[in-house]
């Protein structure tokens, strides 16, 4: 078997997030969790050139902010838990999820009031808010 960094050529010669979502496709078949770690790594650049040259953000992507599938995040107002499903989508309580719907379902139910992000509320098990972890991989938000 190949070792991950020999795979790191042809990860780089991807220029579009179409080209690495094939790699990382054909990657998952072959049950290589250590070459799809650094495809995502290179889909956050082409994620993130992508969105600026449209003007925007990326779109928050846990398995390109590092986190796995069956990873946990907890809500820090009230310790609501949702599982990593999906680079965009959480399990919780048994539904798939997207984090805005969820952070705005949770506000109502607790009568929280509404304040930043959902990315400023929710927690990785070790603490590590999950804005912190945005920031990390996508980089400042830049005044366009």
């Amino acid at each position: 078997m190949r070792a991950a960094k020999e795979y790191l050529t042809v990860i780089d010669r991807c220029q579009t997030v179409d080209e690495i979502d094939v790699f990382i496709e054909n990657a998952k078949r072959q049950n290589r969790d250590d070459v799809i770690a650094l495809a995502y790594q290179r889909r956050a650049i082409l994620s993130s050139q992508t969105a600026v040259a449209e003007g925007r953000r990326p779109h928050l992507n846990y398995l390109e902010m590092g986190l796995k599938v069956d990873d946990v995040l907890i809500h820090a107002k009230t310790g609501e838990r949702a599982k990593v499903f999906s680079g965009r989508e959480l399990i919780y309580k048994g539904r798939i999820v997207h984090i805005s719907p969820l952070e705005r379902e949770l506000t109502e139910i607790h009568s929280m009031r509404e304040s930043g992000g959902p990315s400023n509320h929710w927690t990785t098990e070790d603490g590590r808010l999950l804005n912190d972890l945005y920031e990390e991989t996508y980089g400042p938000k830049k005044n366009i």
